[in-house]
């Protein structure tokens, strides 16, 4: 058997060293061409919040607050989403210091990362059996599927090819333990797994890839007692991953019965969901789209046009062939026909374990229930499956020819997928495009017209704003009462809109502060704790000259956020007007703590010491 994954293959002649080196190379350099445009992307969608203002990257070192706190809070509009990733997060921290927080330092990490994985995916395929041109094509099919575009072009995503080179390391690991031994091998391949898992949750699945190699392997070291204890270990060890990450994210002990309580019943009312969750990234896995991270899930999934009709049919014919597979087993006794039947089935079995934390733990309801992400790992195992077809009658060149055809696929729809995320501006224009009835898209749209109007001047930025954040409204209004979270939508996005007239006033004199102003007490009078509601009162106060008022209100925003760099910047500046430099220079030097990159700041703080 070759390296003990064949499926009946004959040893053959060992394949060159030479041959492999110039593969790899080849691969490298296809990939590098696909990718480079993705090193060119700036900060979008998440990044402010996961890595501009996230104290814990771009402040100083602070490890208690990195392995004992949460990697994302809430934002304006969003729910809440509690991560435990350490790692990442220190990661992150040394990629901000290291470039000065420029993104393509964060791109450039990606990429090579990324790189990496591809060639330890040919490793990994190499010993499972492939032949190596079809390995070498694999590789890339795997490394170019447009579910690795949000890896590689959104920053914040970036955790997403490390996590999988350590679950590649990972699994070569295990399959070299099961092949020769080794108990430092062993160990090493654990410790990349519980690395694996403080960079991403996802990672999970490598427990669930591990038992499928022990199933694949003819002859495992200690037999089926030391697998026993070989897959104990590697429970342990995510079973202390989750304690610790509960308990970093839920301090009270006295919620963790509640907690499952809730995470049964959920699972078994969210059944159909989830399989309709299943379904749809069956479907994108074999014949992809633009990665879509706001791509929602249907509000009625009975109802007419939810797709859930197809996506039960991409479940049925996936599990038919699965089964399948699994029953063309042979051998003596039940054991061998099905550790037979998993070396057939290997490839479907690799994509189901990678998308099976979808059918018990669900999806959730947040901005992303269909990222691509999600299955970017689950492709090797549709690659591998493409590749097996080699062994059926009608597959010798079926084989080749589907890869090379997945890969003409997959090739425009990943060059197509990385331009929207070129510039805040381009994301969420292309958001808005793909779903005419997001919030979320067209309030961030508004918002982002708004900082482009603020940094370039374009009148048509501002009217674009202002019509973005009343589609924004208007949506939000069609979809009635959702609780908290539509109120807190609401106000984001009225917040938002009071900005617009305050700008405009600003900007002209023939424009009143005077019904921005009303528009900010009305956002406070339902939320006085809004920092950025202050800030915005606090400016229309100084445009009707009410400048005790307006330090009142600055003062009021700094202390609901001590973080809120315009809080302090317009505190400091209307300081700095009234005479009390040394207080504004205080105001000025917290902006550049938390904004080091702030120009405005800047300039004021050369102004006060008299540069």
């Amino acid at each position: 058997m070759a390296g003990g994954y064949g499926k009946g293959i004959p040893e053959g002649r060992p394949q060159s060293f030479g041959l492999w080196v110039g593969i790899s190379a080849i691969l490298t350099l296809a990939l590098l061409f696909l990718w480079y445009p993705a090193l060119h992307g700036r900060f979008v969608f998440d990044d402010q919040l996961l890595v501009k203002r996230n104290p814990l990257v771009h402040g100083p070192l602070d490890l208690w607050g990195i392995f004992g706190g949460r990697f994302l809070e809430a934002s304006a509009g969003q729910e809440s989403v509690p991560f435990w990733r350490p790692v990442t997060v220190l990661i992150f921290w040394g990629l901000w210091h290291l470039g000065n927080g420029t993104a393509i330092v964060f791109h450039t990490f990606a990429l090579g990362t990324h790189l990496l994985v591809a060639l330890l995916g040919l490793r990994l395929l190499s010993r499972m059996g492939v032949p190596p041109l079809l390995a070498g094509l694999g590789a890339f099919g795997f490394a170019g599927h447009p579910a690795q575009v949000e890896g590689l072009a959104w920053v914040s995503a970036a955790s997403l090819p490390l996590m999988m080179l350590l679950l590649f390391l990972f699994l070569l690991a295990w399959e070299h333990y099961l092949r020769r031994g080794g108990i430092w091998v062993l160990c090493g391949g654990v410790l990349a797994f519980s690395l694996a898992l403080l960079v991403r949750e996802d990672a999970i699945m490598g427990l669930l890839l591990a038992v499928l190699l022990e199933f694949l392997h003819p002859e495992k070291k200690g037999g089926g007692h030391g697998m026993v204890k070989r897959l104990g270990l590697l429970s342990i060890v995510a079973l202390l991953w989750f304690l610790s990450r509960y308990f970093v994210l839920n301090p009270s002990m006295s919620r963790l019965g509640s907690g499952i309580l809730e995470a049964t019943r959920g699972v078994g009312e969210g059944l159909l969901l989830r399989l309709y969750v299943f379904g749809v990234h069956l479907r994108d896995l074999v014949f992809p789209r633009a990665p879509n991270v706001l791509r929602p899930l249907p509000a009625e999934l009975l109802g007419e046009g939810s797709g859930l009709g197809v996506a039960l049919t991409w479940v049925a014919g996936f599990s038919l062939l699965l089964f399948w597979l699994l029953l063309r087993g042979k051998g003596d006794g039940f054991w061998m026909r099905l550790q037979s039947g998993t070396r057939k089935a290997r490839g479907l079995l690799w994509v189901f374990l990678c998308l099976l934390p979808l059918l018990i733990v669900g999806e959730g309801m947040g901005v992303t229930p269909l990222a691509d992400r999600y299955h970017a790992f689950a492709v090797f195992g549709w690659i591998l499956f493409l590749t097996d077809l080699r062994f059926f009658p009608w597959g010798k060149w079926g084989s080749l020819a589907l890869l090379l055809g997945s890969c003409a696929l997959y090739l425009p729809v990943t060059h197509a997928g990385m331009k929207p995320w070129r510039d805040p501006r381009s994301f969420w224009e292309n958001a808005s495009l793909q779903n005419l009835d997001s919030v979320l898209a067209a309030y961030s749209l508004g918002r982002q017209r708004l900082m482009d109007f603020e940094r370039e001047g374009n009148p048509r930025d501002l009217d674009g704003a202002g019509e973005e954040l009343d589609r924004a409204l208007a949506l939000r209004r069609s979809f009635g009462n959702q609780g908290k979270r539509g109120e807190v939508q609401e106000l984001a996005i009225e917040t938002a809109r009071a900005w617009v007239q305050l700008t405009r006033a600003m900007r002209s004199p023939r424009v009143s502060p005077r019904s921005a102003r009303g528009a900010f007490e009305r956002v406070l009078k339902r939320a006085p704790g809004s920092a950025d509601a202050w800030v915005g009162l606090g400016v229309s106060l100084v445009l009707e000259k009410r400048v005790g008022e307006a330090e009142r209100a600055f003062r009021k925003a700094v202390g609901l956020d001590p973080r809120n760099p315009q809080a302090h910047f317009n505190l400091g500046r209307l300081l700095w007007a009234k005479g009390a430099r040394a207080e504004a220079q205080e105001q000025i030097q917290e902006v550049l703590r938390i904004q080091p990159d702030n120009r405005g700041a800047r300039e004021l703080l050369r102004r006060l010491k008299g540069w």
